[in-house]
């Protein structure tokens, strides 16, 4: 168990932080299916919301931005979805040649600002349970 648990650790400290790129991405679910859309894809943390404001700043709302990401920082996953509903962008669960289709953890915030929603067949959305990291909070504390 300890071993697995160091390994999960190792491996989420050598996830490449979020990064940003405008690219057309077609999905059959979308009118057109073909769009220019936001691709968002890593790890978020406290400089994602400005360099995502720094790309998308002169967006029309209505554009797409395209999510994947194994999650990170919460507080930086909720500034990102209120970005993204104040701004009027919709999400989208995307994939890349080198990730599968996920938005989990944290970017399942970010994904929830969009203001239409869509998870294609076969990808990947997840919420967990957070924990603090200074004190210990009880499910009791977190559900209410």
């Amino acid at each position: 168990m300890r071993i697995a648990l160091s390994l999960i650790l190792f491996l989420v400290g050598h996830v490449q932080a979020m990064s940003f790129s405008m690219q057309e991405r077609c999905y059959p679910e979308l009118t057109p299916s073909c769009q220019t859309m936001v691709l968002a894809e890593g790890v978020i943390n406290k400089e994602t919301l400005a360099q995502f404001q720094s790309l998308t700043h002169a967006l029309p709302a209505g554009t797409w931005i395209a999510f994947t990401s194994p999650g990170g920082s919460l507080v930086g996953g909720m500034q990102l979805g209120q970005w993204i509903r104040e701004r009027g962008f919709n999400t989208i669960i995307g994939s890349t040649e080198h990730s599968g289709s996920s938005c989990l953890s944290a970017c399942a915030y970010a994904f929830l600002g969009g203001v239409q929603r869509l998870l294609p067949p076969n990808s990947r959305y997840g919420l967990h349970q957070f924990r603090g990291v200074e004190k210990k909070i009880g499910s009791g504390n977190t559900q209410t």
